[in-house]
């Protein structure tokens, strides 16, 4: 628990210390999904000086202070020493017009310090001006990064926010009266929830070609399929991360996904774009070792980056762009592979994932309503499109059961008509979750946790291997 043993006026740093994110870097982010064709303008003006490009930015994006993840154990803090009298002062990088606004919603600082339009307000220029305002060794400065040694230098006593090692060791060997706060999760697990392990199930579509066409399967067909799979799942991880990034401030008012790690600070933006970028990487070298699996790892990029950007604010564009990005997988799985994949597979798919993709929005708009696009009153038309493409993919199935297509690659293709009931089944109870709001948002979710979904895909799958 923090306390204030000298009874000295206090200054804290807003990012990283005050709040668990950077507002510089939230700002940028939001920047840029904003006026994405003035990167260039960004640019120019990094080379002026970042004071001239804080200021470009934060006379263009607003930022929103209720809604900034804020170190509930720091803030408590200073609003109990508010309370006795103690003098609370607030100074940070971030531009000015960001410090001002967070002090005028917070109401307990004494005055504000940020970024102007001529000096960056860190390191040895904070410490100039605390030492002007406050006096030398005359107040206690909480902060969180190496960026905070020349300010610490000049203040009586330390309070850091989940310091680094590095940070650590400086603050020991400085021998002033230091106290810490580590409330963070370990950066790992922070890391494996934001990569969404749970849904790499969706590039099991992967494997579909090579399942479909398993009396050709060889140990050189099995090792590319093992490589795209997990390419695939590196690269569908970063652009998450990605989406996240993009989506940081929306997140923040989704009663679920304002728990996930970058809207809530469990992690810095710099530490995420790094991960994304690291997976990247990783996934476009290893796809190196299968011909043509680059070229589609780098489409899937594109495309979802698109959908990132622009195409998940339109109405029903949305669904169908996820509902393609399913069918990428398996077409990935195909060009890779060098094996065909039938149109009528190709078309069950886009209906199925169609279906998935109307009922994800159906349960948003249903719970939050307004979002995306799509109004409430779009209720029914969400409905009536999913289960009408649900239906759909099982009529087309159907018609695939007595095709030449599928007795060339089954060996008992009738019994696939066993599958018939189950599909059906299965896009019923999925709605039935949906229109009850017994669904959290994600199908995907829903199907792993629910015993009947479960059994339903279960059996799917053991009639599809007796019939292959």
């Amino acid at each position: 628990m923090l306390t204030n043993l000298k009874n000295q006026p206090i200054c804290v740093d807003l990012d990283g210390s005050l709040i668990k994110n950077d507002l510089s870097w939230e700002s940028l982010i939001l920047f840029i999904k904003q006026y994405p064709l003035k990167i260039i303008t960004l640019i120019s003006l990094y080379f002026k000086g970042l004071p001239a490009l804080k200021r470009y930015i934060a006379s263009r994006v607003e930022i929103n202070p209720e809604h900034l993840p804020y170190n509930t154990e720091v803030l408590t803090f200073l609003k109990n020493e508010s309370k006795r009298g103690i003098k609370i002062y607030l100074a940070t990088g971030s531009d000015n017009v960001y410090a001002q606004s967070v002090a005028k919603y917070l109401g307990v600082f004494e005055k504000a310090w940020g970024t102007d339009k001529n000096v960056n307000l860190t390191r040895h220029n904070k410490a100039r001006l605390l030492k002007d305002e406050l006096g030398d060794k005359q107040f206690i400065y909480i902060g969180d990064s190496t960026k905070d040694f020349p300010v610490w230098e000049v203040a009586n006593s330390i309070i850091a926010i989940n310091p680094s090692k590095v940070v650590k060791i400086w603050i020991d060997n400085s021998q002033q009266l230091s106290q810490f706060v580590f409330n963070r999760k370990p950066l790992e697990k922070v890391i494996f929830d934001m990569v969404r392990p749970h849904q790499w199930v969706k590039n099991l579509l992967i494997f579909l070609p090579f399942i479909l066409n398993i009396k050709l399967i060889s140990f050189e067909l099995t090792k590319i399929a093992l490589i795209s799979f997990v390419c695939f799942c590196m690269t569908a991880s970063a652009i998450y991360i990605i989406n996240d990034i993009l989506d940081l401030h929306s997140d923040r008012d989704h009663p679920k996904n304002k728990d996930r790690a970058l809207a809530s600070g469990k992690i810095s933006i710099v530490a995420a774009l790094n991960t994304s970028g690291l997976l990247i990487l990783s996934s476009l070298l290893f796809s190196l070792l299968v011909p043509h699996l680059t070229l589609m790892l780098v489409g899937y990029i594109v495309i979802t980056t698109l959908y990132s950007i622009e195409f998940k604010k339109i109405a029903f564009i949305d669904v169908l762009c996820l509902s393609l990005l399913y069918v990428y997988r398996i077409l990935t799985g195909c060009v890779a592979s060098g094996l065909g994949c039938s149109n009528w597979i190709l078309s069950f798919s886009f209906f199925v994932f169609l279906n998935l993709a109307i009922l994800k929005r159906y349960t948003e708009i249903a719970k939050l309503g307004s979002r995306r696009g799509y109004q409430s009153e779009d209720l029914p038309l969400l409905q009536q499109s999913g289960l009408i493409s649900g239906f759909l993919s099982v009529i087309v199935f159907a018609l695939y059961i007595e095709s030449e297509k599928s007795h060339s690659t089954f060996t008992n293709p009738s019994m696939l008509w066993l599958m018939i009931p189950a599909l059906t089944y299965f896009v019923l109870i999925m709605w039935q979750a949906g229109v009850k709001k017994s669904m959290d948002y994600d199908p995907i979710l829903y199907v792993l946790k629910d015993k009947k979904t479960i059994f339903t895909v279960v059996y799917t799958a053991i009639v599809f291997l007796i019939a292959l």
